[in-house]
């Protein structure tokens, strides 16, 4: 599979709610120029998970997600922000 040029995924992206990451995988597949059926073939998995992930589905797998996202050349790194956001109440709403 063609790997997305650089330049064209963010070179960081804060992906707070599943419909971030959903995009981000969305623009680097169109940027392969990979069609979803394609793409959900060679990440090994169905077009409607592949879709329901570019859509931002909250309740998808989590470890197929990585998968496609790794497949599409999009590693994603987790670093700690810190607790002054969970005690001044700027954390994310669940």
């Amino acid at each position: 599979m063609k790997t997305p040029s650089p330049s064209v995924i963010p070179a960081e992206t804060s992906i707070v709610l599943s419909k971030d990451l959903g995009n981000l995988i969305k623009n680097a597949r169109k940027a392969s120029n990979i069609p979803i059926d394609q793409a959900a073939m060679l990440c090994g998995v169905s077009k409607q998970f592949l879709s329901d992930l570019e859509h931002g589905k909250p309740s998808i797998q989590f470890e197929k997600a990585v998968a496609v996202a790794l497949q599409l050349g999009i590693e994603l790194i987790a670093r700690p922000r810190g607790l002054s956001a969970l005690k001044s109440g700027n954390g994310v709403e669940r």
